[in-house]
């Protein structure tokens, strides 16, 4: 047997803000707050008490009026990993081997994935908001799996030399073998829309910004053995007027672990040689998912409200007196909080092979 166990860490710097610079920096986004402005309100809209509703038109506000959006890929970012990692093996001896190996995510956090916010200045100089850094630090937390275990072992039936040529023949040259999965889910984040009066410039007062769900008490892991439960809905309210995309973090959900086997079933009958060759016939079962476990691996995670006034969530899985919606009961309509999807069930190959 061999084991080991290590270390695994990283730290990045000047990184871009996604993979391949996917995410670039909006530098002709209007700041925040901008569709609030007297100076940014159009007097053939009339007037209204609901923030950034007669504001000008998106790009009218930005501070390079008439232009979209001009974006600039920045090496202005940051992660850092640490994890520990432990594998034992049993080399294959006596028919029979073994193997696993666990990944312990200790953590994973930076800025990567943001966008920054910018102030503009009278005078065309561009800098960060004061609360940039406390944005960032809110936001830290990526996506790391605190565990994952994969396992792994086969045995192969004897050859029993003194038992009968019939039994003999009957339990030599079988093989099975199986792969366990254990994994904690991925991460996840809630988010919201409204069906009136609540896009982002009315939230935010830019349209390149929106905001961030409310989280209350008694949410939840992500996680439940409640199919139409997987949070709790009702602890989950939207942004309201004003918002500067600071209500919640990232990454603060997960979805169910993983723990999925799989087996191979193998039998193997030689028929002798002919021309100096060996024939030989393979019968092969795989079992996908062997324990038929259900992994939910897909949740309703947008609430509808009507609006950030009255905040009547409109896509509830639970009516008010506590039943279940039955507008709601399978998954391509599921309510909020609601299961969506899970991994494929049961699932089996057969398979002969003829080798001669």
């Amino acid at each position: 047997m061999v084991g080991d166990v290590m270390y695994v860490g990283n730290r990045g710097y000047n990184r871009m803000g996604a993979f391949q610079g996917g995410g670039r920096q909006l530098l002709n986004a209007p700041d925040i707050g901008t569709a609030y402005l007297p100076a940014k309100q159009d007097p053939t809209l009339g007037t209204s008490t609901i923030p950034g509703k007669t504001a000008y038109a998106n790009n009218l506000l930005r501070p390079y009026p008439g232009i979209g959006p001009i974006e600039e890929n920045a090496t202005r970012f940051w992660d850092r990993y640490h994890s520990m990692q432990f594998s034992v093996n049993r080399r294959f001896r006596g028919g029979f081997s073994f193997g696993a190996n666990y990944t312990w995510g200790i953590t994973l956090i930076g800025n990567t994935g943001l966008n920054e916010r910018y102030v503009h200045a009278a005078d065309g100089k561009i800098s960060l908001r004061s609360d940039q850094a406390a944005y960032e630090k809110l936001m830290e937390k990526l996506d790391v799996r605190p565990h994952l275990i994969k396992a792994n072992a086969v045995w192969n039936s004897p050859d029993i030399q003194s038992a009968g040529s019939i039994v003999r023949h009957l339990v030599k040259d079988w093989q099975i073998s199986g792969i366990w999965t254990g994994s904690s889910g991925a991460a996840y984040d809630l988010a919201y829309t409204y069906t009136s009066d609540g896009g982002n410039v009315n939230i935010t007062g830019s349209p390149d910004w929106g905001g961030r769900v409310k989280l209350g008490s008694n949410l939840g892991s992500g996680c439940s053995s409640n199919q139409f439960g997987q949070f709790t809905g009702a602890a989950v309210t939207g942004p309201g007027y004003n918002s500067v995309s600071m209500e919640s973090g990232r990454n603060y959900m997960r979805y169910c672990p993983n723990k999925t086997v799989d087996m191979s079933l193998v039998r193997r009958i030689s028929f002798g040689k002919i021309f100096n060759e060996s024939r030989r016939l393979e019968m092969r079962l795989d079992v996908f998912n062997a324990l038929n476990t259900v992994v939910i691996n897909g949740v309703s995670t947008t609430a509808t409200f009507n609006n950030p006034t009255a905040m009547a969530l409109q896509n509830n899985q639970y009516l008010s007196d506590g039943t279940l919606n039955p507008a709601r009961m399978q998954p391509k309509s599921a309510g909020f909080g609601a299961a969506t999807g899970a991994q494929n069930m049961r699932n089996l190959q057969i398979q002969f092979r003829f080798s001669f």
